[in-house]
């Protein structure tokens, strides 16, 4: 393993792993007291080199950029969601080709969101030391205890990947991955709707749909303001506040002001900027108000049809070695229960072949659920 942090030495090891096929990738970043996570180690390894990059020292990573979308070169993660997140605004587009090592765990059979721990033992048959789980990753200089447990995370993912590919080929499901993997590579799945933010927050299910479009427009002004300060959501103003400004609908900042707290924390200046937000959302004609969205069907109206699709399911990803949430979601169940037949995964590809052709004759009364002996048996009386 090797300690990079300078230009020169990192633009040296683009060099020297120009014909590699694959990169294991992690990262190690702090987000407490910022809005975006700031990058303070990014792993790097292939099938011969191992190093550690920092970032603190190179402001420049742009040297990357070319391998993190190089089609020839897979970039493999293990539960790299917030990785690819952080990637994709160092180089402002995706990270591509991907492997992930959890998602491919749960098509080998493993349990659903396996550890990296776990794999590495079962892969590699080492334990890794979790020691340094919560170190704080900006100070310098950091021990050899955490630069060891840092590219650790990366050190076992060429193996790993490797075994796990000739499994997933010679078992015929690398194809059920790809259209995941695809997803992973879609821009969208890393851009913020700021206007989009407040159906995550807390406490406004309450609301009337007058006061919805008021924290609408003070969320998303938070996330802009969060954005543009690279303050934590909170740091600006709490969901609780803002669903007490939704509820006042404060004309003005003395109105707003009359709100417990809000003084000390927004200032004439943001307290300026949320009384325009608030007064915008009265400008919204009705019919533009939001929605909040209610559940479209109620699960008790499709209890027994839910039980014995869920037993079903069950079964087949038994069989086949899979996790039952890869296969198909309960959402997806309850709308397939309720007679819906578009946009569902498990009516295509390989997840119908599995179980959702059997879903759907399930529904139609053409397969009977039994037991035998404590075990559950399935009987196709169409034949």
């Amino acid at each position: 393993m090797s300690y990079i942090s300078t230009s020169a030495e990192l633009a040296d090891f683009i060099t020297g792993i120009r014909n590699t096929t694959l990169l294991a990738i992690d990262t190690e970043f702090l987000r407490e007291k910022t809005y975006y996570p700031r990058l303070c180690l990014l792993q790097l390894a292939t099938e011969e080199r191992s190093v550690i990059v920092d970032p603190l020292a190179i402001e420049d990573l742009s040297v990357l950029k070319p391998i993190m979308t190089d089609p020839e070169v897979t970039k493999v993660f293990h539960a790299g969601d917030q990785d690819r997140a952080i990637l994709f605004r160092i180089f402002d587009t995706p990270v591509t080709p991907v492997f992930d090592t959890q998602m491919a765990a749960m098509v080998l059979g493993f349990p659903q969101q396996m550890g990296l721990a776990a794999l590495v033992k079962s892969y590699c048959d080492v334990t890794l030391n979790k020691a340094d789980s919560f170190t704080d990753w900006a100070q310098r200089p950091l021990t050899e205890t955490q630069l060891n447990y840092a590219i650790d995370d990366v050190l076992y993912l060429p193996r790993i990947y490797r075994n796990m590919l000739d499994k997933l080929e010679k078992n015929g499901r690398m194809a059920w991955l790809e259209q995941d993997f695809e997803q992973m590579t879609d821009p969208e799945q890393y851009r913020v709707d700021p206007r989009q933010r407040w159906l995550k927050v807390k406490r406004s299910a309450s609301l009337q749909r007058r006061q919805l479009a008021v924290i609408r427009e003070v969320a998303a002004w938070r996330e802009v303001t969060a954005q543009r300060r690279d303050y934590p959501r909170n740091w600006i103003i709490t969901d609780e506040l803002m669903v007490e400004i939704a509820r006042r609908e404060p004309q003005n900042t003395e109105e707003l002001f009359k709100i417990r707290g809000l003084r000390e924390r927004l200032g004439r200046s943001w307290s300026n900027e949320v009384v325009a937000a608030v007064l915008k959302a009265h400008e919204i004609p009705e019919d533009q108000w939001p929605v909040r969205q209610k559940p479209k069907y109620r699960e008790s109206d499709f209890t027994g049809a839910l039980d014995l699709m869920s037993a079903l399911v069950h079964l087949r990803a038994r069989q086949n070695h899979i996790s039952t949430t890869l296969l198909v979601s309960h959402d997806e169940l309850l709308r397939l229960a309720a007679g819906e037949r578009d946009d569902m995964s498990i009516l295509n590809g390989w997840r119908y072949d599995m179980v959702g052709k059997e879903l759907l004759s399930l529904l139609e009364g053409e397969l009977v659920l039994s037991l035998q002996n404590g075990v559950l048996k399935v009987t196709d009386t169409t034949q």
